[in-house]
């Protein structure tokens, strides 16, 4: 009977993917308002709510399984642990399409509201944000309870490579981890800024070497050196690697724990530190930036529209959005990879270790078709220098690299 309400469950979610019983967020039309009517964010604040009854509705499903765990394991019966099981399997499925449908939603409108801009609307903007995360906090705080029943449970695996991830078919992406909010000890005090889109807002436009507070939780306390890129119209982005020519070029060829840390000097070259792109990342969502400049004067720049970061449990899994730029889909390659150091090989380059033979670690997939972290050489054909594969294929190496992110938000 659990298993024939979760199927009815999974069936009438999964053909419910709009918002409000199928009603569509906004009608499609091109001209866009520039202001932030009540309206939107009174269907914004529905879709997130609507996300909330359902995950609700997940929950209650999976608390009676947990609870039934050990009847059935008693049993013996081979027929009820596979169905215990699938159960198990299909509710997961079910909150994972919930937090891509919610995801698509968010991204729908502040598409829409893309032409709202300016600094003008600022204000409100961030005060729109605001009340999307009340009701957020919520649901994501619902999710990580699920998430916790289900590594109760004997299916499960607590490796390092696995953790709190599902099992999945090899041809089904994994879905990025959502973030975990409601413990107020875990969140960076208001007086300090989180990142530079923060000092942005308080008034710094200058761009430079500032201190931000990234870390959520136990580390509240520590500060991090980055660039802050705060000028001109579209201001706030964090740096979070930069590649240039020096006359002495910062070593990236680092292991696992320095990646995960950081390195560098922000004046010149450096790494973040994966630990910090977690904690900016899971905070709320990001966009990416990359800019890249190659031996002849010539400069690309490409974004995704999502950039999200795993913990370290997960190998600090990298997912990617949506992709716009001039510089092509290299980045795409390396989508849902876990991260790849000297002394920690996740990649599928079989035998071999791709941070070893390209002198960097990345999210490498087998090898690679982005390689901002190995030697920064002059111009020439090489896979062991900086590439960028969709804009040279001939493996043409770049002069410059820069990753940058901010977060998203409704004006944005």
């Amino acid at each position: 009977m659990v298993l024939r309400g979760v199927l009815v469950v999974t069936v009438l979610l999964v053909l419910n993917l709009g918002p409000s019983h199928g009603t569509p967020l906004m009608e499609e039309n091109e001209s866009v308002a520039h202001h932030l009517s009540p309206e939107v964010v009174q269907q914004l604040l529905a879709v997130t709510n609507n996300t909330l009854h359902h995950v609700q509705d997940v929950k209650s499903l999976l608390t009676p399984l947990q609870e039934n765990q050990a009847s059935v394991d008693v049993s013996g019966s081979a027929a009820g642990v596979l169905r215990r099981d699938i159960s198990m399997q299909l509710l997961l499925l079910l909150l994972e399409t919930e937090q891509v449908r919610h995801s698509r939603v968010l991204e729908q409108v502040s598409q829409q509201m893309r032409g709202v801009g300016g600094r003008d609307t600022a204000t409100s903007g961030e005060q729109c944000s605001a009340a999307i995360n009340t009701v957020l906090l919520h649901l994501l705080q619902l999710q990580q309870e699920v998430r916790q029943l289900a590594t109760r449970h004997p299916s499960f695996s607590t490796g390092d490579n696995t953790a709190s991830q599902p099992q999945q078919s090899p041809s089904q992406p994994l879905q990025p981890q959502q973030p975990i909010t409601g413990d107020n000890s875990c969140n960076t005090p208001t007086n300090r800024p989180r990142d530079c889109h923060d000092l942005l807002l308080a008034g710094n436009t200058r761009s430079g070497v500032y201190q931000i507070f990234p870390y959520r939780c136990k580390r509240q306390e520590e500060g991090v050196q980055v660039w802050c890129e705060l000028e001109g119209e579209e201001g706030g982005w964090t740096v979070v690697l930069a590649r240039r020519p020096l006359d002495q070029q910062v070593n990236f060829n680092r292991g696992w724990r320095d990646y995960r840390e950081g390195f560098g000097d922000p004046d010149t070259e450096y790494w973040i530190g994966n630990a910090a792109l977690h904690d900016l990342t899971y905070r709320w969502p990001q966009v990416l930036k990359v800019d890249l400049g190659d031996w002849d004067g010539e400069s690309r720049s490409v974004r995704y529209q999502t950039f999200l970061v795993d913990d370290e449990d997960s190998q600090f899994r990298l997912h990617l959005g949506q992709y716009s730029g001039d510089a092509g889909d290299a980045f795409s390659y390396h989508d849902n990879m876990p991260f790849t150091t000297s002394d920690r090989d996740n990649d599928k380059a079989g035998t071999g270790n791709c941070a070893l033979s390209h002198h960097g670690g990345f999210w490498y997939n087998s090898c690679h078709y982005v390689s901002p972290t190995s030697q920064l050489l002059e111009k020439q054909k090489s896979t062991i220098g900086i590439n960028w594969y969709t804009w040279y294929t001939d493996r043409t190496t770049l002069k410059n690299a820069t990753f940058m992110i901010k977060p998203k938000s409704c004006s944005y």
